[in-house]
């Protein structure tokens, strides 16, 4: 070729490149004229400069690599899931769980209900009949098919696989980034293990990957507002966000990622002079109605189901308020008199109370000495504890634990005592009759003064020493304002042989029944080996024993593939990097990527790091036991992270260079998830047999 004709070439291809760069410039332009208009063609959901994939691609990049790495998911969650046939860390929770929800028997915990009714739904597929106990470390007990409620787990988690897939392909990652994403997810021996179990976490995974996925096929429609598919994504996102949420209340920090997004293009739409104000507007309520209104319906229809499937009473009848007991069927609160009278008591041994008037001459008799007077606002009363024989007291001696406050104690008996042992009965609230008169069992909410010493009858935050058996402390504040609900008490079961029972049904209880959220607090019922901190997961620096660790015993160990989690975690600083570097290059005007690319930056590499960060650093400022699994969402967002930051690194190199790259990765995952793989399937045998599996110290791998 000669020197004028390369001179010819060369220019050919400067013009060539500016044209396909303009047109790419304008298509955004366009998109948002349309975007503008509403409308927007099908042939527009191309970028300029892509060229048009075969039928034999399409057919790899959406059919045979999704199918095999979802396949690859199930074969590694599935495999020999049954080996096992004890109860296994905390199956012994959600297990039993499932069996209140067959045998109908109100219970509590510290989650929603959502995943715990679809491990219900899967004993009853099963066929299981909710009398096993699942004591921890317990054989299955013959002829109960617990591998079917594992596989059910196990589903969830493996479907987690092509969710990230197609979510990396919406935000128009490479098939290789795609692939590699999924990869990290599929074959993570720690999320392969803990799918498993009758467990919660591969359901709470699978919704959040749910969110995510159904956020970005909104984002895919983004340009068409208003259509059909539109509306559908940004439903779904909505119904996705009450799921995960009803499974867990950790679904709220993919609900932050949602929220932010929504934030940003609602402010990107304020800024845009184009947009009619109606147009504006329609956004807003689209949003309110689809992400706000929709989730919170579905949270609270995962609780309503929770409210109607269990109508018996149950072990966790003590944690909800008194009036949604009294609707439980068994419960003894069903058949409480309404009105409180002098002379009797309510609930519990330690917690009986006789209502007397104050001290007379002789001993009260209330079967004798009292004409049914009730007891009302304002009456002046003497609480005396019959397990004792004594009556509450108070006096100036400080409480033992909580300063600032009065010692409450049990002074005198049924005959002697003094003028501090008197309470005046206020009426806060009653929820049956809406006034403030009289005193009744369950809807009345009271305070107790003390006319002497001037203070309210209180239960204090603080616990007290071993020799008070950890209880809460009873104290007589002087300072409690009127809204302090320490200090308000309400009667649960009442017993009078004199009145008649109270009908079951109180107008009240729905709105009883939706307290039960604020008792989610946490659990912090664990041994203390098995806890971790934050810092040391994204390094991988803790592990998790989920069982006993006997030599005879099958042993599962919570950690996850090391290649993966050291790669996430690389890319994550090198994304970072990345981000300030651009921040300063555009701060200085010297910033060369196109709008396609800066879009492209700015929802696919921000939003999943923006995911691995709402799902991690809360965990830095909460005031509970932390676990290595509670990093699991975290490391899957941070697996998209990392095939995001690969990709775009080498999105300039030559195909050739980049698939030999993403090989060499796909490689090293599915070899390091194969030397580990006993942590998945089972270590049988000795512990000291996998002293192999202890790369770093810290792994809790063998004694």
């Amino acid at each position: 070729m000669s020197s004028s004709s390369a001179e010819g070439y060369s220019n050919l291809r400067k013009r060539f490149s500016s044209k396909h760069e303009y047109q790419a410039e304008k298509s955004v332009n366009d998109w948002s004229t349309k975007s503008e208009r509403g409308s927007l063609d099908d042939d527009d959901e191309r970028l300029v400069l892509k060229k048009p994939l075969s039928k034999v691609q399409k057919a790899f990049k959406f059919g045979l690599i999704p199918l095999a790495l979802t396949a690859a998911a199930f074969f590694v969650r599935f495999w020999k899931i049954s080996d096992s046939n004890i109860v296994v860390w905390d199956e012994a929770h959600f297990g039993k769980f499932a069996s209140y929800y067959l045998k109908r028997e109100f219970y509590f915990d510290v989650h929603p209900p959502l995943g715990k009714m679809l491990n219900a739904l899967a004993g009853y597929l099963a066929g299981y009949d909710g009398q096993f106990g699942f004591e921890s470390g317990a054989a299955y007990p013959e002829g109960m098919n617990y591998s079917f409620m594992r596989y059910w787990n196990a589903t969830f988690g493996a479907l987690c696989v092509p969710l990230v897939y197609f979510t990396s392909l919406n935000f128009d990652f490479s098939t290789l980034a795609a692939t590699l994403a999924s990869l990290m997810v599929c074959l993570d021996n720690h999320l392969a293990t803990i799918s498993r179990f009758i467990l919660l976490d591969s359901m709470l995974l699978f919704f959040t990957f749910a969110t995510f996925f159904c956020l970005s096929r909104f984002y895919v429609f983004r340009k068409a507002p208003f259509s059909f598919r539109w509306y559908k994504w940004m439903f779904l996102t909505g119904v996705c966000i009450g799921s995960v949420t009803s499974v867990k209340l950790i679904g709220l920090f993919v609900t932050s990622v949602v929220g932010i997004y929504t934030i940003e293009e609602l402010w990107r739409f304020l800024g845009d002079r184009r947009m009619k104000t109606t147009t504006y507007v329609h956004h807003w309520i689209a949003r309110i109605v689809c992400l706000i209104i929709v989730p919170i319906s579905v949270y609270m229809l995962s609780f309503k189901a929770h409210f109607i499937v269990l109508s018996n009473s149950g072990p966790g009848d003590a944690q909800m308020p008194s009036l949604f007991q009294a609707r439980l069927n068994g419960s003894p609160m069903a058949d409480n008199p309404i009105d409180l009278l002098y002379g009797y008591h309510h609930k519990d041994d330690n917690n009986n109370w006789y209502f007397f008037p104050p001290h007379g001459p002789s001993r009260y008799f209330p079967e004798q000495d009292d004409s049914l007077t009730p007891i009302v606002h304002g009456s002046l009363v003497r609480m005396f504890h019959p397990a004792t024989g004594r009556n509450l007291h108070t006096h100036s001696v400080p409480a033992p634990v909580s300063s600032g406050q009065y010692e409450v104690s049990c002074y005198g008996n049924s005959t002697i005592g003094d003028e501090k042992d008197y309470w005046i009965v206020e009426v806060v609230e009653d929820t049956l009759t809406g006034n403030k008169t009289g005193v009744h069992a369950l809807s009345s909410v009271i305070r107790l003064y003390s006319p002497v010493m001037k203070c309210y009858l209180a239960m204090d935050k603080a616990n007290l020493p071993s020799w008070g058996f950890s209880q809460r402390e009873v104290t007589c504040d002087p300072n409690a304002s009127p809204k302090d609900v320490r200090t308000h008490w309400n009667v649960e079961e009442h017993y009078n042989p004199r009145l008649p029972a109270a009908p079951k049904d109180f107008i009240h209880l729905n709105r009883a029944m939706l307290e039960t959220n604020n008792a989610l607090v946490p659990d912090d019922d664990k041994f203390d080996a098995l806890r971790s901190e934050a810092y040391q997961w994204p390094f991988l620096l803790a592990t998790l024993r989920m069982c006993g660790w006997g030599d005879n015993q099958i042993k599962y160990l919570l950690i996850g593939n090391p290649f993966s989690y050291w790669l996430s975690t690389a890319c994550i600083g090198v994304f970072l990097l990345l981000c300030v570097t651009y921040f300063l290059k555009w701060r200085r005007h010297t910033l060369k990527l196109t709008s396609t690319e800066i879009e492209k930056f700015r929802v696919a590499g921000i939003y999943p790091f923006l995911g691995w960060f709402f799902h991690y650093f809360p965990f830095f400022i909460m005031g509970r036991v932390l676990y290595v699994h509670h990093y699991e969402p975290a490391f899957a967002f941070s697996a998209i992270t990392a095939a995001f930051t690969i990709d775009w690194c080498t999105r300039k190199m030559p195909c050739a260079v980049r698939f030999v790259i993403f090989t060499i990765l796909y490689v090293a995952i599915i070899a390091v998830f194969v030397f580990f793989k006993d942590v998945t399937f089972g270590m049988h045998g000795p512990a000291s047999d996998f002293h192999r599996l202890r790369w770093l110290k810290s792994w809790n791998v063998h004694d």
